[in-house]
């Protein structure tokens, strides 16, 4: 039926949204740490001090940080996780919905498959 095929596309759709996300987050965690640890002299480490001592604080500080940035940017993905199988039930119905989580299952081991490839081309 044409529910069912709305929730297959919508389930394509929706695994490439999540995937863009995620990125786009990693992306945008990556150049957070760059400008604290750019703009907070705290972060850098302490040239008078030999190599473990002069990387503690500065990484229990990049840490706390961390911490605090992951939190904020792993949002995003998580409304998508649990807002597009409601959204979908509720417009297709419980064919639409079964379609949408077999299509988003099988496109996803492809891609699990797929990324995993090129991580270990990137490494080689």
């Amino acid at each position: 039926s044409n529910f069912s095929q709305a929730g297959l596309v919508t389930g394509v759709v929706m695994t490439f949204l999540f995937c863009a996300n995620t990125m786009l987050n990693c992306l945008e965690t990556a150049r957070a740490f760059d400008e604290f640890v750019r703009k907070r002299k705290d972060a850098q480490r302490i040239h008078k001090l030999p190599f473990p001592q002069s990387h503690m604080k500065p990484l229990k500080t990049l840490t706390r940080y961390g911490t605090l940035v992951a939190m904020r940017m792993v949002f995003n993905p998580i409304i998508n996780t649990l807002a597009c199988p409601m959204v979908a039930g509720f417009l297709l119905g419980i064919k639409g919905l079964l379609f949408l989580i077999s299509g988003s299952n099988v496109l996803v081991l492809c891609f699990s498959i797929f990324l995993m490839n090129s991580g270990q081309a990137w490494v080689s």
